[in-house]
């Protein structure tokens, strides 16, 4: 058994067309189990994890007065959670090369709050995307020592903007698959 964790705080300010200031945080943790059994005479390995990993981040805006924050123009926040779960069988049907089967189930949720209030931006606007998805995984593995491995495999790809929320300010999520599904309220 294996665990990943992490946190990562970020802190932005870049004056651009506005000055931006950004304050979040991005954290995480997988757990992990590897199994290697024997299966009629000839190795098996069994892969099986979960991961959630999220990032909130608190978002201002400024008038940008020569590079320095002048009258804010929103005040938004904006969360990003992640779900998946996996698990990967590998056959050894020679003793360097497998087989390799696995499906991964995801869920992503983004959401994105400006609660208005400023001169400039007076309207309370809110969204709330999730997004689901089933990536089989099927391939070989050639591993001939512990440190070496070349795989080929095909595999279906769903992929959620990874821990940045919904940025815009017109309460639009971010592209979706076409099994996606948008509630905004």
């Amino acid at each position: 058994m294996a665990l990943d964790t992490w946190a990562i705080h970020k802190s932005l300010y870049h004056p651009i067309f506005q000055a931006l200031n950004q304050d979040g945080w991005t954290y995480g943790f997988a757990p992990r189990y590897i199994a290697t059994l024997d299966l009629g005479g000839k190795r098996n390995d069994v892969i099986a994890g979960t991961r959630f990993f999220g990032g909130n981040t608190q978002a201002r805006q400024y008038v940008n007065v020569s590079g320095n924050r002048g009258a804010q123009t929103l005040d938004s926040s904006q969360n990003a959670y992640n779900y998946e779960v996996y698990v990967e069988d590998r056959f050894f049907f020679l003793p360097t090369v497998a087989v390799m089967a696995g499906v991964k189930a995801l869920h992503d949720v983004r959401e994105y709050v400006d609660p208005g209030g400023l001169a400039s931006d007076p309207t309370y606007r809110s969204t709330r995307a999730t997004y689901s998805g089933l990536n089989p995984k099927f391939g070989l593995l050639w591993q001939p020592n512990r440190d070496i491995q070349a795989f080929a495999d095909i595999t279906r790809s769903h992929r959620t903007y990874p821990t940045s929320p919904i940025s815009c300010r017109r309460s639009v999520p971010p592209r979706a698959s076409r099994r996606s599904r948008r509630n905004t309220h």
